[in-house]
C-alpha cells in the first residue's frame, strides 16, 4: 500500500540520503514535500523523520531543522538500497581504454589506472599491484565541504603517510563482491568510507582497486563502477 508507514519510512529516508550525497546540506521536511510526491503533510514527514532519528539512521546537525544520515543510516542505505546498478555510456567507454591497456601491462599501467577512476568517480582511487600502493586524486577530496573540518584533513594527511599498511588492512577485509567499510568501520579513518575490490591480476599476483571518500560518496555509482571493473579484470585473468 503506497501511504504504508514503513514503505513511506523507507522512502523518506532514501530521499534524504540521495538528496543529502547530492547537496551536502541538511533536508528539511518542506523541502522533500516540494520535491517529491509523498501524499502528506510536511508535518507527517517531520514525524518520520523523528522516526527514523530515533531508529539511529538520522541525526540533527546543530539548530538545522533538516536531517542528514548517521553513519548507520549509510550503512543501511549501502545494504538496503545499492543494487546492481548500471554505469554509464563515457564512464564505461573511459574504463574499458583502461582495462585494454592494464592487460597489456598491469603493473605499468595502474596509476593511470587509477587517475582514471578518481577523474570518473570525483574521489580519490586506491589501486596496490604486486608490492606497490597508489594514491592519486586527493585534490578531489580536498575539495570537499567536509574537507573544511580538521580531522577529514588529518586523515587524508594519514592515507598518504599509511597508504601501505592502510591497503593492506582494507585488503584484509576484502568480500568476495565489492565491499564498502563505512566511518569507524573503515581503516583509513571515521570521516571516510572506502568502496573496494580484490581481484587476480595478471602475472601480478592479487591486486586491490577501490575509491576513498568522504562517507558523503555516491555508494550506487562507485559500487556500480568497481563491480564492473572486477568483472572485466577478472575476465582478463580467466
Amino acid at each position: 500500500m503506497p501511504n504504508d508507514p514503513d514503505n513511506r519510512l523507507r522512502d523518506i529516508f532514501r530521499i534524504i540520503v540521495r538528496e543529502y550525497l547530492r547537496s551536502a546540506e541538511p533536508i528539511g521536511s518542506a523541502y522533500i514535500v516540494s520535491r517529491h510526491r509523498l501524499g502528506v503533510s510536511p508535518a507527517t514527514v517531520r514525524n518520520d523523520m523523528a522516526e527514523l532519528e530515533e531508529r539511529g539512521l538520522l541525526e540533527q546537525p546543530h539548530t538545522s531543522a533538516g536531517r542528514i544520515p548517521t553513519e548507520a543510516g549509510y550503512r543501511y542505505y549501502v545494504d538496503e538500497f545499492v543494487r546492481d546498478g548500471e554505469l554509464e555510456d563515457k564512464p564505461r567507454r573511459e574504463l574499458e581504454a583502461a582495462v585494454v591497456e592494464m592487460e597489456r601491462d598491469m603493473e605499468s599501467a595502474a596509476r593511470k589506472f587509477a587517475r582514471t577512476v578518481a577523474s570518473i568517480t570525483g574521489e580519490t582511487a586506491i589501486i596496490r599491484v604486486g608490492t606497490q600502493s597508489y594514491l592519486t586524486g586527493v585534490q578531489n577530496l580536498m575539495g570537499k565541504p567536509e574537507f573544511r573540518e580538521g580531522e577529514l584533513m588529518r586523515e587524508a594527511l594519514r592515507a598518504v603517510d599509511e597508504l601501505d599498511a592502510l591497503v593492506g588492512d582494507l585488503e584484509s577485509r576484502a568480500s568476495e563482491d565489492v565491499s564498502v567499510l563505512i566511518g569507524a568501520d573503515n581503516p583509513f579513518g571515521r570521516e571516510l568510507s572506502s568502496v573496494f575490490t580484490v581481484f587476480a591480476a595478471p602475472d601480478a599476483g592479487e591486486a586491490v582497486i577501490g575509491i576513498l571518500g568522504p562517507t558523503r560518496m555516491d555508494y550506487d555509482t562507485n559500487v556500480a563502477l568497481l563491480r564492473y571493473i572486477r568483472e572485466r579484470l577478472d575476465e582478463l585473468d580467466a
